[in-house]
C-alpha cells in the first residue's frame, strides 16, 4: 500500500478543519441562540503540532490591536466588581473572548495552497448547506404540503446568507478552481445555481439586496459592453444557453411562487417594533443612547441585551452596530482599520474582495463576523491579509 504523503495528509487535516468552521452550530444560554462553532482558535496549534511551525508568526500590528481590544476590556473590571452578578460579568468576558478569537489566525502565515483550500471549504460547506435546505423545501411544499409563504423559519437560515454570499462569489469568478474546460464550465454553472437557489431560500431580503448591490458594484466597475461582445465566441454562447436554461427551469420551478412568499414579507414600516425595519430602527436609538453616554468605550463588550430591562435576549441587527456598541468610538475605528486593511489586500483577488463587500453589505442589517463561522471567515481574511507578501507573490511567479 502507498504510504500517503505527509503534505497530502495536512492539507487534508486543513481543509477538513476549514469546513467544519463554517458549519452553523449553536446552543441554548438563557433561551437565547449563541454560536459556539470556535474551533478554529485551534488552527495555529493544528499546524505546530503538524510540524509547520515555521508559518506561525506574531504581527507587531495585530499584538497592538489586540492590546487596544483587551484595555477596552479591562476599562470594564470595576463595573463586574460593583455592579455586574457572576453571570453577567462572565457574559462579558465570553463577549470579549469571541470578539478577539479570530484575531488568533493572524499568526499564521497561510500560502496559496491554504488559500485554495479555504475557499474549496466555502464551496463545499454553501453545497452541503444548500442541499440540506433543498430537500427541507422539497419535504415540507410536497410531502407536508405547506405553503411557500409559511416556510421562513423552517427551513434557510439568514444567520448563514452571508457565507453563501461569500460561495457565490468565490464560484463566479473562480478561475483557480475551476479549470478552463468545457466539463468544468458547466460544473461551475451548476454549482453556481444551488448556491443561488440557497440565497433564495435563506428568505432573507438582506441577502438578495446585499448579492444585488455587490453584482451593480462589480459591474460598474468593470463592466465594458464593447470589449464583451469582441470577444463572444461560440463557446460562451453554449455557456450562456446553458446558464439560461437553468434560470429558465428555475423560474418556472421555484421562483414565481418564491416571489409571492418573499413580497408577503416585505414591510417598511418604520414606527413598528414588531416589523424588521421597524426593530433595527429601535436597536439603531437604543445604541445611540447608550453611545451618548459611554462614548469612547462602549459598553465594555456587554450585549444590547445586557444593558435594557425591556430586552430579554436579542440583538443589534447590525454587524458595525453591535461592534460600536461593545467597543465604543476607539474601538470602532480600529475596527474599520481593519476591514479597510483587508478590502486593500483583497483587491489582489477577485473573489474574496467581492465575497468580502457583499458581507460588509450584509452587515447593515444582520451580524455577520459575530457569529462563530462570521468570525472565522474573517479571521481568515485578515491573515490572508497580513500573508499577502508571500501569497500574491507565488501567484505572480
Amino acid at each position: 500500500m502507498e504510504i500517503i504523503k505527509k503534505d497530502t495528509l495536512i492539507n487534508t487535516l486543513l481543509f477538513i478543519l476549514f469546513f467544519f468552521s463554517l458549519q452553523e452550530f449553536g446552543i441554548q444560554i438563557g433561551g437565547d441562540g449563541v454560536s459556539a462553532n470556535y474551533m478554529f482558535i485551534v488552527l495555529p496549534l493544528v499546524l505546530f503540532l503538524l510540524g509547520r511551525k515555521h508559518e506561525l508568526s506574531i504581527p507587531l500590528e495585530v499584538v497592538l490591536l489586540l492590546i487596544i481590544f483587551s484595555f477596552i476590556y479591562v476599562v470594564g473590571i470595576p463595573n463586574d466588581i460593583f455592579n455586574l452578578s457572576n453571570m453577567e460579568s462572565f457574559r462579558r468576558f465570553a463577549s470579549y473572548a469571541i470578539f478577539i478569537a479570530p484575531f488568533t489566525l493572524a499568526f499564521i502565515k497561510f500560502n496559496s495552497l491554504d488559500l485554495r483550500l479555504f475557499k474549496l471549504a466555502v464551496i463545499s460547506a454553501c453545497i452541503y448547506y444548500c442541499l440540506l435546505n433543498l430537500y427541507d423545501l422539497i419535504y415540507w411544499m410536497y410531502v407536508v404540503g405547506a405553503d411557500m409563504v409559511d416556510l421562513k423559519g423552517k427551513i434557510g437560515s439568514q444567520r448563514y446568507g452571508f457565507v453563501l454570499l461569500l460561495g457565490f462569489f468565490i464560484v463566479l469568478f473562480g478561475g483557480d478552481i475551476f479549470k478552463p474546460t468545457l466539463k468544468c464550465k458547466v460544473f461551475q454553472f451548476i454549482v453556481l445555481f444551488v448556491i443561488l437557489s440557497g440565497i433564495f431560500l435563506t428568505f432573507s431580503k438582506t441577502a438578495i439586496v446585499s448579492l444585488v448591490v455587490s453584482l451593480l458594484i462589480y459591474l460598474a466597475l468593470n463592466f465594458k459592453i464593447f470589449s464583451v461582445f469582441e470577444k463572444f465566441t461560440i463557446k460562451h454562447i453554449i455557456y450562456t444557453s446553458f446558464f439560461l436554461l437553468l434560470i429558465y427551469i428555475g423560474i418556472n420551478m421555484f421562483i414565481v411562487i418564491y416571489l409571492d412568499a418573499f413580497l408577503h414579507a416585505l414591510s417598511f414600516d418604520a414606527n413598528n417594533h414588531e416589523t424588521s425595519l421597524g426593530f433595527r430602527v429601535y436597536m439603531f436609538d437604543l445604541v445611540m443612547q447608550f453611545l451618548a453616554e459611554h462614548p469612547i468605550f462602549g459598553s465594555n463588550y456587554q450585549g444590547i441585551y445586557a444593558l435594557y430591562d425591556q430586552l430579554s435576549g436579542g440583538s443589534t441587527h447590525n454587524q458595525f452596530l453591535d461592534v460600536l456598541l461593545r467597543v465604543g468610538l476607539i474601538g470602532f475605528i480600529v475596527w474599520m482599520y481593519i476591514v479597510y486593511k483587508i478590502l486593500l489586500t483583497l483587491k489582489a483577488d477577485k473573489a474574496l474582495f467581492f465575497g468580502f463587500l457583499s458581507i460588509l453589505i450584509y452587515g447593515f442589517m444582520h451580524e455577520t463576523f459575530k457569529l462563530a463561522w462570521g468570525g472565522f471567515i474573517f479571521g481568515m481574511l485578515l491573515s490572508f491579509s497580513y500573508s499577502s507578501f508571500f501569497l500574491f507573490k507565488e501567484k505572480t511567479e
